[in-house]
C-alpha cells in the first residue's frame, strides 16, 4: 500500500479528522439525512484511511453500526469515542503496510492521466506547511507548469486539463488558470466526500483542524466550501 505526500502529510492529523469524519456521520444519522451505511461510505475517508477492500470495509461498517445502535445514534460524541478505539489497531495495522507512493511532484502539484486518455488531472497538496502555499505565486505557477509540462513529455496526446477540489473556490488557486477554467467550475457529487477533494479544508497550513470550519459542520452540517471541478484546454494555460 503506498500514500502520496498529501496523504502522508494529513497522517499526523488523521486522529482529530477521522474523528470529525465519525461525528459528522452520527450526526447525519440522527438527522435523518441516511443510514449510518451510507454516510461511512460515502461522507467519511474510513475507506481509504484503513486501505479496505470491499470485504474488511463492509465488516468495519457492521461493526460501527453495531457500536451506532447500542445507544449512541443520539450521541455522536460518545459514538466517536467508542467507535475511535475499535479502529485505533486497524489503523496502526495499516499503517504498517504503508510505504511511499512513486509519484512525481512538482512543489504542490502532481498530475495523472484520465481514464479518456486525452486529459490529464492534477492533483494538489499544501507542500509549503507551516507556510501557505500561495505567499510565492510565481514559484506556484512554476511548479504547476513544471508539471504540466512533464506530464505532456510523458503523455503527448493530452489536451486538456482538469482538477477537482475544495481549493478552486479560492481566487489565488483558479487564478493560476485561464478565465476558461473559472467559469467551468461546477460542483462535484456532494455524497462523495471520501477524500481530501472535501475534507482538506478542514487542516490549516499548519496541519491542525480549522476551529471555525468545524463549527460550522457541527452546527449545520455543512461544508463552507463544495469541492469544484474545473477543465480547460491544454492550449489555453500559460505553459510552454
Amino acid at each position: 500500500m503506498s500514500l502520496a505526500p498529501d496523504q502522508l502529510a494529513v497522517l499526523g492529523i488523521r486522529p482529530q479528522l477521522l474523528r470529525l469524519q465519525l461525528w459528522h456521520a452520527c450526526r447525519q444519522v440522527q438527522r435523518g439525512e441516511r443510514s449510518l451505511d451510507f454516510a461511512l461510505r460515502h461522507w467519511t475517508g474510513i475507506g481509504n484511511f484503513l486501505a479496505a477492500d470491499a470485504e474488511q470495509l463492509a465488516v468495519v461498517i457492521r461493526d460501527l453500526e453495531a457500536i451506532c445502535q447500542a445507544g449512541l445514534v443520539e450521541d455522536p460524541d460518545g459514538f466517536v469515542e467508542r467507535a475511535s478505539a475499535y479502529l485505533q489497531p486497524l489503523l496502526e495495522q495499516a499503517d504498517a503496510r504503508r510505504v511511499p507512493a512513486r509519484h512525481s511532484w512538482y512543489g504542490c502539484f502532481r498530475a495523472d492521466l484520465a481514464a479518456d486518455g486525452v486529459t490529464t488531472n492534477l492533483h494538489f497538496y499544501n507542500a509549503c506547511s507551516p507556510r501557505s502555499p500561495f505567499a510565492d505565486p510565481a514559484a506556484l505557477r512554476g511548479d504547476l507548469a513544471a508539471c504540466i509540462t512533464a506530464i505532456c513529455r510523458q503523455h503527448p496526446q493530452i489536451a486538456m486539463v482538469r482538477c477537482a477540489s475544495w481549493i478552486n473556490n479560492l481566487a489565488p488557486f483558479h487564478s493560476l488558470f485561464p478565465d476558461a477554467y473559472r467559469q467551468s467550475l461546477v460542483e462535484t457529487d456532494p455524497d462523495g466526500k471520501t477524500g481530501l477533494g472535501w475534507w482538506g479544508q478542514f487542516i490549516t497550513k499548519e496541519n491542525t483542524l480549522n476551529p471555525e470550519r468545524v463549527a460550522l459542520l457541527k452546527e449545520t452540517g455543512r461544508f463552507q466550501y463544495p469541492r469544484l471541478a474545473g477543465i480547460c484546454s491544454l492550449a489555453s494555460m500559460d505553459v510552454e
